[in-house]
């Protein structure tokens, strides 16, 4: 593998283990790079951080149209997640607002705790469906 060097147990050991290092951080970065939301929500969070105003709260509504859009569409794998993403996007823009007084919007804060509730609501059903289906198959 080197030219001109002779084997080296401890160096192939070391090569092994970076390589599997790298595996699990390309198999992480292919999940994270299918979820569009979480990459969004996390690009928001960054801007929001380093408190880039206007560019926040033009992401932010353009994320907010893209996710509804997706949602609609049924380019989103489960209800609930859809759900979660959205109140954590509303929850993320209600501090943005309460920070930023010239930005201030009416009914924001009522969108977040509802996107939580039917995030809830849609995850109870669904655990519950399960085990009402599980009990079926006893």
């Amino acid at each position: 593998m080197f030219p001109g060097k002779e084997y080296n147990y401890g160096i192939m050991k070391n090569l092994i283990h970076d390589l599997g290092k790298l595996c699990e951080s390309f198999l992480s970065e292919e999940v994270y790079k299918k979820n569009e939301m979480q990459r969004s929500l996390d690009f928001l969070n960054s801007i929001y951080n380093r408190k880039i105003s206007n560019i926040f709260m033009n992401k932010i509504e353009s994320f907010e149209k893209t996710f509804l859009k997706n949602f609609k569409t049924g380019k989103v794998d489960f209800t609930s997640d859809y759900y979660e993403r959205m109140r954590d996007l509303y929850l993320l823009k209600v501090v943005f607002l309460q920070t930023n007084e010239h930005f201030k919007k009416k009914d924001e804060l009522l969108k977040s705790p509802e996107n939580m509730i039917f995030g809830f609501l849609i995850k109870c059903f669904d655990t519950f469906h399960n085990v009402i289906l599980h009990n079926l198959e006893l």
